[in-house]
């Protein structure tokens, strides 16, 4: 099965912005659940540099997220993460 990440129909190109954590340019969202997903205002996203979870504002702008996340929702997280290390490094 191909990697999501190098599946060019998952990765959204959109205006740049910087993580509010480590400052790396973001510029482009990939689902690596392999759907297809797009990111939204308001969907959470990974540093592929620091691991730093931030969410999209209405213009894509980068906030680091504070909010509350679900048992579910931070191992997905965690998954991710150690899915991003694996991958990156």
């Amino acid at each position: 099965m191909k990697d999501p990440i190098d599946d060019p129909n998952n990765t959204t190109y959109m205006p740049a912005g910087n993580c509010p954590d480590c400052g790396s340019k973001h510029d482009a969202a990939t689902d690596a659940s392999g759907r297809g997903a797009r990111p939204s205002p308001g969907d959470l996203t990974i540093c592929t540099e620091c691991g730093c979870l931030s969410q999209y504002g209405q213009r894509f702008e980068l906030s680091k997220y504070e909010g509350f996340l679900s048992d579910e929702e931070r191992a997905l997280i965690g998954k991710t993460k150690k899915w991003l290390r694996e991958r990156i490094n």
